[in-house]
């Protein structure tokens, strides 16, 4: 469930819409980190556990992306 700002009530999303969710808050990440390299010095192990959690949800290539921008 997501908190729609927009009409202040609690939706449901479906499937598509979770997965664009989910993809484009990691997208949203990887763009930051991609500005501040120094990000994955500090908070590497945060986002790779946290987008790993969300792998089954992302695109497959969001998931290979930011295996690639965080590195192992």
């Amino acid at each position: 469930m997501v908190f729609d700002r927009f009409v202040r009530r609690v939706r449901t999303p479906d499937a598509a819409q979770l997965r664009s969710l989910v993809d484009l808050s990691i997208v949203n990440e990887l763009d930051a980190i991609e500005h501040d390299p120094a990000v994955v010095d500090r908070h590497g192990t945060y986002f790779r556990e946290l987008f790993a959690s969300w792998a089954p949800l992302a695109s497959k290539q969001v998931v290979l992306d930011a295996q690639r921008v965080l590195g192992p």
